[in-house]
């Protein structure tokens, strides 16, 4: 028998077995509706936020790319929001993984506002930094260090930890491939190819180009991943050497367009996945269809992830541009982001959950 919802509790399996049961008059229906989406914190207008990672403290960190900054924000006070690291004009911050505690890792790539797409070959790199000594407060320009430079890359998009390894994985928007970064040495290298990958399909198209491979995250023993323009998400096993196992692609579903993921809790082969041309925030239940339940409105939703502590691990906490002009083939999309991008959360909780 399924689990009930909350509200359904106090029924007994004999009185749900009969036709003439009565909910209480207290009871409404609105209780199993989907939850809302709150902002958290606006940014100023212009600014896209691309991509987030939770702290085990529970703040968050946020990459921009117009203002190629990485953002630090504490939900329960974010009042202040402090700008932590930076790269030089013509290079901007895509993805950002934790890997060990409190370091943290980010992909920069060269990148034209106008068309989304690398200014130049072999600028793909990828970053380090290390937060166990910063106090929390005030802007700051945090040493990054560089790790890899990702020369046979295209254009290096989603970045995850392979817990447990000294791997890092990246999605390339523009090639069929999921590379491998080793953290130690800084050497390179494939973990996937696969056609599921290719920026191909009848997805979102952006100005002069196109993003296939896009979000990524890893929930062991798998990497979860998006493809923007064949509006699919999948799955394979990941290796202590951050390969791919042979045979454990998975094509899950989905039939929309979505940028980034993260995967249910448990053991589930679900995903909440950030719909921008729709400005949702949807529910694919990873079953091979393409069927969604759309959960809440953001606008230009860019990231996914769940909250770390005890008070927001039911929490998803989203990134966005605020607005979804990337993907509606403007000249510039910096240039009419009239509404600031923001960190916003959607608590999941109580009777809907049950269902999820």
């Amino acid at each position: 028998m399924p689990k009930l919802p909350a509200y359904l509790s106090f029924l007994s399996l004999p009185a749900l077995l009969t036709q003439t049961v009565a909910l209480p008059a207290s009871v409404s229906v609105a209780a199993t509706a989907p939850p809302q989406a709150t902002i958290v914190r606006r940014f100023p207008d212009g600014t896209a936020l691309e991509n987030l990672a939770v702290r085990s403290d529970g703040t968050i960190l946020l990459t921009s790319l117009y203002t190629r900054e990485i953002f630090y924000v504490d939900p329960m006070n974010p009042q202040n929001v402090y700008s932590i690291a930076n790269l030089p004009p013509g290079d901007t911050f895509t993805s950002i993984t934790e890997h060990g505690d409190d370091i943290f890792y980010v992909v920069s790539t060269s990148f034209q506002t106008n068309n989304h797409q690398p200014t130049a070959a072999d600028t793909e790199k990828v970053w380090s930094f290390n937060l166990r000594d910063w106090s929390g407060k005030g802007n700051t320009s945090l040493p990054l260090t560089l790790v890899s430079n990702i020369t046979q890359g295209g254009f290096l998009d989603g970045l995850t930890s392979v817990d447990g390894t000294d791997y890092l994985l990246a999605t390339d928007a523009q090639k069929p491939v999921i590379w491998r970064i080793n953290t130690v040495t800084g050497a390179y290298g494939v973990s996937l190819n696969s056609s599921a990958l290719a920026p191909v399909g009848t997805g979102a198209v952006l100005p002069n180009g196109t993003v296939g491979a896009n979000g990524l995250c890893y929930r062991a023993p798998y990497a979860y991943f998006s493809n923007t323009r064949q509006k699919t998400f999948g799955r394979y096993t990941v290796g202590p050497a951050g390969t791919a196992v042979d045979g454990t692609l998975q094509i899950l579903g989905v039939g929309t367009v979505i940028d980034d993921l993260q995967p249910v809790q448990g053991n589930g082969r679900g995903a909440y996945l950030t719909a921008p041309v729709t400005n949702q925030i949807v529910y694919a239940p990873g079953n091979g269809s393409n069927q969604t339940t759309p959960i809440a409105a953001v606008g230009g939703p860019t990231s996914v992830r769940w909250g770390r502590t005890q008070r927001d691990q039911n929490t998803l906490y989203i990134s966005s541009t605020g607005n979804n002009t990337a993907y509606a083939g403007v000249s510039d999309p910096a240039s009419v982001l009239t509404i600031g991008g923001s960190l916003s959360k959607i608590e999941l909780g109580g009777t809907w959950a049950d269902w999820h």
